[in-house]
């Protein structure tokens, strides 16, 4: 996860911190979506909204455990 939102926001994946807003980051609607269709390719079925709504990379963390969680 780290690096592909290190990928989208141009950055090492080492200055990406976890619990500060990936907004504030400097993510935007563009990388975002680049995001989520890369997590999809790998069978991650997130909606950008539950990602706008919590943007911090701890958040998404939890989204996919509680998606895998409840397929499997």
């Amino acid at each position: 996860m780290r690096r592909d939102v290190a990928e989208a926001l141009r950055r090492p994946e080492t200055e990406v911190e976890d619990e500060v807003s990936l907004i504030v980051q400097g993510l935007d609607s563009v990388g975002l979506m680049t995001v989520v269709s890369k997590w999809s390719a790998y069978g991650v079925r997130l909606k950008l909204a539950d990602l706008a709504r919590d943007p911090r990379l701890v958040a998404w963390a939890e989204l996919v455990r509680r998606q895998r969680s409840a397929a499997g």
